[in-house]
């Protein structure tokens, strides 16, 4: 279950929630709830998928936090709930004062593209993790594609 939450969360709805803030035709206090909304359950999601890889890892005698995708992917959902939480308090409620929120705001868009990009590659080094144990476990004695 942890891919299919992280994927949701961090890969599907992270992607929404960039991109409705910028195409919705509505106003801007709608776009930013549902930007906010759309990464808050991304959050959530993101949450629940550690919750359910450390579960796994625990009642299958596998140790945790052993690869660059277990650090990598912590290190993204803390930088993911960090740019959260300086969104919600800078941008939505209670606002900061327009002097701190332009000052904020170039950051906000850098710091939450680099986080998307971290995630993006936290889910490829997953999926190589997992082929590569696929491709340990003599899987590829039935062909290249299994």
């Amino acid at each position: 279950i942890h891919p299919v939450l992280m994927f949701i969360g961090y890969i599907f709805l992270a992607t929404e929630a960039i991109l409705a803030y910028k195409v919705l035709p509505i106003t801007k206090f709608y776009k930013k709830v549902v930007h906010l909304s759309l990464h808050l359950i991304a959050l959530a999601l993101g949450i629940v998928g550690i919750y359910a890889a450390f579960k796994y890892h625990n009642e299958s005698g596998i140790v945790n936090l052993y690869s660059w995708h277990s650090w990598l992917g912590l290190g993204t959902i803390s930088l993911f709930a960090i740019q959260w939480l300086v969104g919600f308090f800078s941008f939505f409620y209670p606002t900061a004062p327009d002097s701190i929120r332009s000052g904020i705001l170039p950051w906000h868009v850098l710091f939450g593209l680099l986080i998307y990009l971290f995630a993006i590659a936290t889910a490829e080094l997953g999926f190589l993790e997992k082929l590569t144990f696929l491709e340990s476990s003599g899987l590829y004695k039935y062909g290249s594609e299994a």
